[in-house]
């Protein structure tokens, strides 16, 4: 079923994200808000559809460009090659190896450039909006602002992490202790 549903089109994973965030969206408003269903359901899947609208090209997008990194894989094969992105042992099989070396690449691709300083700026700009939420709003929000800074410091430290593991995985020989 899981493999099914990553090949759907970009529709389909918009209608799911829509109704998944529309809901969420509808039940935090009235119990955070205090806002009637109705006024939070139109509030929630307003915001819903935005987001779903984005999400559903943009995971489809995502899927499609590891698709052509990682060729021909079996759909277990890639869940390896994945997993062996994150962390584990190098895979033994070169197929699966090349793969999540692949993978790695494509990932780093993601935190270089101009995505790298707009990264950077956005986690600045939250981190700054949630602390002035803390001085003008609750003191709640500073468990937004330290999310958004270990985001972002995660965000920092990601890029060394993936090439580190890229030198790992393509080693002819894995190396296990």
């Amino acid at each position: 079923m899981r493999d099914k549903l990553q090949k759907a089109p970009w529709w389909v994973w918009s209608l799911i994200i829509w109704v998944y965030m529309g809901s969420m969206m509808t039940v935090l408003n009235h119990f955070l808000q205090s806002a009637s269903w109705t006024a939070s359901a139109v509030g929630g899947f307003a915001g819903a559809l935005v987001v779903g609208g984005m999400g559903g090209p943009w995971f489809v997008r995502q899927r499609r460009r590891t698709m052509a990194a990682v060729g021909n894989l079996t759909a277990r094969d890639l869940r390896i090659a994945s997993r062996a992105v994150m962390r584990g042992p190098v895979p033994l099989d070169p197929d699966i190896r090349a793969a999540a070396a692949q993978l790695a690449r494509l990932q780093l691709k993601q935190y270089s450039g101009k995505n790298l300083w707009l990264g950077r700026i956005t986690f600045v700009v939250f981190a700054f909006l949630t602390f002035v939420l803390v001085l003008g709003e609750s003191r709640w929000w500073l468990v937004a602002t330290a999310m958004t800074l270990a985001f972002g410091v995660y965000a920092a430290l990601e890029p060394r992490r993936l090439r580190r593991r890229i030198e790992n995985l393509s080693q002819e020989e894995p190396s296990h202790p």
